[in-house]
């Protein structure tokens, strides 16, 4: 479909005239990310349609910051694991040295169970320069899980010296998640359960499930 750059504004299809001027070529891209398929190209998955307008759009300096922080969302909200994965690599080419980035990626790996050791590492480097930040403590807490090493898995919820306690609720599901199956390795059942609680499920992904609910 896409198969150069394209500025925005150029046709699309009959159904896209002009999307510059009427936001059709966004439209299209952020109602695709929710979608099943996406009626224009037939039979691809809407995120995956959705990643490739963004990709263009990333192409034009005055849309690229746009195009970030939806490939970005992207990253973290797709169903399909294979498509976060794809945005996260696309938000690293984008963002460089940006360690978010580099712990969403690790992330997503880890879902995945893939190169564990090093996706481990990488947010366990992260962990030591960013002590306080969660994201990258669940995407370790995770790495750990997936190396049957539930004790470090805890560990990584003490957070720095100082720091407040984490509030839960305010937390996305899928944290929530990594949090409770840790307690689950950790045998804390009834911990576990509270926060499972509060989680969504039809929020998480399927890999994300699978951390919680009994197989």
């Amino acid at each position: 479909m896409f198969s150069g750059p394209q500025r925005p504004g150029t046709k699309l299809n009959a159904r896209c005239r002009d999307p510059l001027e009427s936001r059709d070529f966004v439209s299209l891209a952020r109602s695709a990310e929710t979608a099943g398929g996406c009626r224009i190209c037939g039979t691809e998955p809407g995120p995956a349609v959705a990643l490739k307008v963004y990709e263009q759009l990333a192409k034009f300096p005055e849309h690229a910051a746009f195009a970030y922080r939806r490939t970005e969302l992207l990253s973290g909200k797709a169903d399909d694991l294979g498509v976060r994965r794809a945005a996260a690599e696309k938000v690293m080419s984008f963002a460089k040295g940006d360690p978010n980035a580099a712990a969403q990626l690790a992330y997503v790996n880890l879902l995945a169970g893939n190169e564990v050791e090093s996706n481990t590492a990488e947010a366990r480097k992260l962990v030591q320069e960013h002590p306080d930040r969660l994201l990258f403590r669940i995407a370790a807490a995770l790495g750990y899980l997936r190396q049957n090493d539930p004790a470090a898995a805890l560990e990584q919820f003490k957070g720095p010296a100082g720091a407040p306690p984490i509030d839960w609720s305010k937390t996305p599901p899928a944290w929530r998640a990594v949090y409770a199956a840790t307690l689950l390795a950790n045998e804390k059942a009834d911990a576990a359960q509270e926060i499972i609680k509060t989680i969504p499920l039809p929020q998480l992904s399927k890999e994300e499930r699978a951390l919680i609910v009994a197989k």
